[in-house]
């Protein structure tokens, strides 16, 4: 009896020792920063700004509820309560993630000393249960609101904790940390499914630049179990984690969610916008400040794609078409003067309205035909010349000729020079 009764103490102190962890070691390390020891000696303002945005407790408030009122009706009404601050529950870990951003540095967590710990408790909960002002618990039923997002923002905010640079963060690694969420949470393990806050996780290792370490083959088998979460996570991870890199591969991968970027022969998919918007951005990332031509006239096609008859269509367009807009933003970086003029004129036209020069199909840079590179923008190496101007070409149009002094239709491949499609500026006799 004694050694039972000593059993249940040590697992009740275990708990609350777990607990504890998980809701004060951000805290920990945040006040054990050299950075903040030395802007913030005696006060307690990062003390408060924790306790604001932290998760673990469960939400205090004062019921709106009539004195008097039977039990169902306080029910509801207490549901109807926190169902409303769940709505800002679940959006904190946005700012913790801004708070504990790259805390657990060199000086303060290595990866042999968590391993040996067991993992721990990685993410922190996200406690959604309320408590009235009258010593009522309160619970939502399942579904009155959505947790998925939230729970992808937590995990996100615990992967941005890892600092750039952070050695024994490699793949093995990467995989016990994933299985250490699914055991906290009482969740199948990494190899038959991924959570919302699994995914976030990755996605918040990859900001930091930790998925470099990732295999081929692993990242394969990721895309492969077709989550959406999951997929969207990888994407933007390994993207963030090669910015600016031209990396050949991450481009194969992400032209699997982009049917403008597959071959003309392959059959066109019906993808998922979130999907196909995660590797509209990655690819942003990937050849951020690159100007490259053959992406940067897919894009623009993408931004001028027609919305279509049903709301829900428009919506997902709106969602490629913003992220189609912010790649191309990315890809045109600091090029100033030396971009294509055509790019800005047709943004421009979308903008404000106008007559569109649509790009024209343009062939990919990695196809085996000979050839230049018609990107409908002028033609790639050589910039195109300004438009509205006698005798040049027009968007994929015909050669300029001077040797008459009469006007007839150019003879270009795709349409007439002079800019807009219409007749070239002929005079060859």
């Amino acid at each position: 009896i004694i050694w039972i009764f000593f059993k249940d103490a040590a697992a009740s102190v275990e708990s609350v020792s777990q607990g504890w962890q998980a809701k004060y070691a951000v805290l920990q390390l945040l006040e054990r920063h050299p950075v903040v020891e030395r802007l913030f000696p005696v006060d307690l303002r990062i003390r408060e700004a924790y306790r604001m945005l932290q998760t673990v407790d469960r939400a205090y408030f004062v019921s709106r509820a009539a004195s008097g009122a039977d039990a169902h009706r306080l029910l509801e009404e207490n549901q109807a309560q926190l169902a409303e601050l769940c709505n800002r529950t679940l959006m904190l870990p946005v700012g913790m993630g801004a708070l504990g951003l790259a805390i657990r540095s060199h000086r303060s967590w290595s990866a042999a000393s968590f391993l040996s710990a067991g993992g721990g408790e990685i993410v922190p909960p996200l406690n959604t249960a309320g408590q009235s002002d009258n010593q009522r618990s309160v619970t939502l039923d399942a579904g009155t609101v959505s947790r998925v997002w939230g729970e992808f923002h937590n995990g996100v905010a615990a992967g941005l904790t890892y600092a750039p640079g952070l050695s024994g963060l490699d793949e093995s690694w990467i995989w016990f940390a994933l299985r250490a969420i699914s055991h906290s949470r009482q969740l199948p393990m990494p190899t038959e499914s991924f959570s919302s806050e699994q995914s976030g996780f990755l996605l918040g290792l990859g900001i930091n630049g930790h998925l470099r370490q990732l295999a081929t083959e692993r990242i394969r088998v990721m895309l492969s179990y077709g989550d959406e979460m999951l997929t969207v996570a990888t994407l933007l991870g390994l993207a963030a984690s090669r910015r600016a890199s031209m990396d050949e591969s991450y481009y194969r991968t992400a032209a699997l969610h982009v049917n403008a970027l597959l071959p003309p022969s392959s059959v066109d998919m019906e993808l998922p916008r979130l999907m196909h918007s995660a590797a509209v951005v990655g690819l942003g990332l990937v050849y951020q400040g690159s100007g490259h031509n053959h992406l940067a006239s897919v894009l623009l096609a993408e931004i001028g794609q027609p919305a279509g008859l049903e709301p829900q269509n428009n919506q997902s367009r709106q969602l490629v078409a913003t992220c189609s807009g912010l790649a191309l933003g990315l890809i045109c970086t600091q090029l100033g003067s030396g971009g294509d003029p055509g790019t800005a004129e047709l943004l421009w036209a979308y903008m404000v309205g106008g007559r569109r020069r649509l790009p024209m199909p343009a062939r990919d840079p990695r196809s085996t035909a000979g050839g230049p590179v018609n990107t409908g923008l002028g033609l790639a190496g050589n910039p195109p010349l300004p438009p509205h101007q006698p005798g040049s070409a027009g968007a994929g149009g015909g050669p300029q000729n001077d040797n008459q002094s009469n006007n007839q239709p150019g003879n270009g491949a795709a349409a007439g020079g002079n800019g807009e499609g219409g007749g070239g500026h002929n005079s060859s006799g």
